[in-house]
């Protein structure tokens, strides 16, 4: 096994095809939530440091905002350094596409964020817009600044599948993933994934 480090032309293709992807804007507030729960649904949820998981996976440095918006379709590619209080549940509305994939029991830093049965097909539908999420893209801009361990042999594409879901979904999924997500995803032929 070795460990790799992405390559920055692919990040950055990654990125921009992402970017064209019409989602939601509480996409990656689910995905936190879905890191936070590592695929165990729990009937009384989790309790999401959404901080922790900006600065892991979205952190970028020198910036004019801390944060990479991973998915938007916005001019604007920076997230505020107020994420926590974007998905506070005085924040998260009834109304918002969030609520019809999570629910939030409590208040405030004692709340817990509860994984509804079938979050996935329902953040295909209400938070990707029936957009499949592809695997590949996602978990390069995800582990851009992350060492990858892959193993001898495997193609580029398998080794971020991997990553991707050990790090978020774990392996008693059953599959259920791919109601959201959809591997077989590349880059241009000249651009390779690792450096």
């Amino acid at each position: 096994m070795q460990e790799r480090m992405l390559n920055n032309s692919a990040v950055s293709e990654a990125l921009r095809l992402l970017w064209e992807m019409r989602t939601h804007q509480a996409l990656m507030g689910y995905f936190a939530i879905l890191h936070s729960s590592r695929g165990e649904e729990s009937d009384k949820g989790v309790s999401v440091n959404f901080k922790a998981f900006y600065d892991r996976f979205c952190k970028v440095k020198g910036g004019p905002h801390p944060y990479i918006k991973i998915f938007t379709q916005d001019s604007l590619k920076w997230q505020n350094k107020n994420v926590a209080g974007s998905y506070s549940p005085s924040s998260v509305r009834a109304v918002s596409p969030l609520r019809k994939v999570v629910d939030i029991v409590g208040e405030g830093r004692q709340a817990k964020y509860v994984l509804k049965e079938q979050h996935y097909s329902q953040a295909c539908a209400h938070l990707a817009f029936n957009n499949k999420i592809p695997i590949e893209l996602f978990s390069a801009v995800l582990f851009r600044d992350h060492l990858i361990h892959a193993e001898e042999g495997k193609e580029p594409e398998e080794v971020l599948r991997d990553a991707f879901l050990s790090e978020f979904i774990g392996s008693e999924n059953g599959g259920e993933y791919l109601d959201l997500f959809a591997s077989g995803f590349s880059i241009s032929s000249d651009v390779s994934w690792f450096e």
